[in-house]
């Protein structure tokens, strides 16, 4: 199969819905799926540019993500002294209740 081969099965199933009307003219729906075979052909002819990420927006993504995961290593450790405090202040206060009775 050519790329025009592949294209024209294609197109259908991208480009064309159910909803389109039965009452189109021979002419213009032979014109549509062409078009839509175009339009695929093209997609796959240039396919490395297409879905190509660009670096800066890999760069934006990368530092984006390194700023969220630095934030959630400060409330890990906010979190980890919280939960020092609360421990320590139990053991406090079962120590004192201890001695009491």
């Amino acid at each position: 199969m050519n790329l025009w081969n592949v294209s024209t099965v294609i197109a259908p199933n991208l480009f064309m819905h159910k909803g389109l009307p039965n009452k189109i003219p021979e002419g213009k729906e032979k014109q549509l799926a062409e078009g839509a075979a175009d339009i695929v052909q093209m997609m796959i002819h240039y396919q490395d540019l297409l879905w190509t990420v660009p670096s800066f927006l890999v760069t934006q993504v990368r530092k984006l993500n390194e700023s969220s995961s630095r934030k959630h290593q400060f409330y890990d450790k906010r979190i980890k002294n919280l939960l020092r405090k609360i421990h320590a202040d139990k053991e406090k206060t079962e120590k004192n209740h201890g001695e009491v009775s």
